[in-house]
């Protein structure tokens, strides 16, 4: 009788940040096996969406069904039962989607994260009324800040 080893599947996905991530961070993504990878190893399939807002370093989108995104393979080592990676998304000017989707041995699992802007409170505007004044007079100013003061 031949004893076969069952090949394992995904078991998670997960990353060192939460479901919100301020821009210039890196997040580490991490898949877990239910087993050990076999001979060989084991490649897992990683789909970033989002695109234009990582850091590159894998080449032009290529997947044919979402023009924005990329398909890279992620290697598990024979044997073991896991592997991160990093990514890093660059400075943006408003909330934007980053949704990481991973695929090995029939099993789908997947991420969704929010990349915010990592911006402190700045003057947006000033205005002075009334613009122009004779020496003795008053003047009201208002600012205006880019989001609400921290407490």
């Amino acid at each position: 009788m031949l004893d076969t080893v069952p090949r394992p599947q995904l078991s998670t996905l997960w990353t060192n940040a939460g479901p919100v991530v301020y821009d210039e961070t890196d997040i580490y993504l991490t898949m877990q096996l239910t087993g050990p990878a076999p001979a060989g190893g084991a490649k897992i399939s990683l789909k970033l969406s989002n695109l234009s807002i990582l850091h590159n370093p894998w080449g032009p989108p290529n997947d044919p069904d979402d023009p924005g995104s990329i398909m890279l393979k992620q290697n598990v080592n024979a044997g073991e039962m896991g592997a991160t990676t990093s990514i890093r998304a660059f400075p943006v000017t408003q909330a934007e989607p980053l949704v990481v989707t991973a695929f090995y041995g029939g099993v789908q699992k997947q991420l969704a994260l929010t990349i915010v802007p990592r911006t402190g409170v700045a003057l947006s505007s000033l205005a002075v009324t009334p613009e122009a004044l004779i020496g003795g007079q008053g003047a009201t100013g208002t600012v205006m800040l880019n989001h609400a003061r921290p407490c």
